[in-house]
């Protein structure tokens, strides 16, 4: 197997793990999963971006920027559905973060690959 197909069978697992568990009980995951992931925000973040750019070394490998791009935009579809059912407390969190003084600094690490991310999608299409 390749490391993508590595990848995708973490996800894999990791998702069917995930729906047994809250299907059986949705707390035990909050409990044991979710509120110790990001209780410590400076190891998320470290351990966010290893990820990040684990995969994207691997994924850009056997895929192009444009075929991740595109990839992305499914992802966002497939969060929006997951988040649709609780859309008015996803907007009282957006109000919260953007009235955080700190917001861009909390932010920048996420807008820096985000906008790497858009730019090097752009100079493909037009350049590449």
């Amino acid at each position: 197997m390749t490391p993508v197909d590595w990848m995708a069978l973490l996800v894999a697992l990791i998702v069917l793990i995930k729906a047994i568990v809250v299907s059986l009980n949705p707390k035990a995951w909050s409990d044991a999963v979710t509120s110790k992931k990001w209780s410590n925000v400076p190891a998320l973040t470290v351990v966010s971006l290893v990820i990040l750019l684990g995969s994207l070394y691997y994924l850009i490998q056997e895929l192009s920027i444009l075929q991740i791009g595109a990839t992305l935009l499914f992802f966002f579809g497939l969060m929006g559905l997951a988040f649709a059912p609780y859309a008015s407390q996803w907007m009282d969190l957006a109000k919260t973060m953007v009235s955080d003084k700190r917001f861009m600094q909390k932010s920048m690490p996420s807008l820096v690959v985000w906008t790497a991310l858009a730019l090097w999608i752009l100079y493909a299409l037009l350049w590449g």
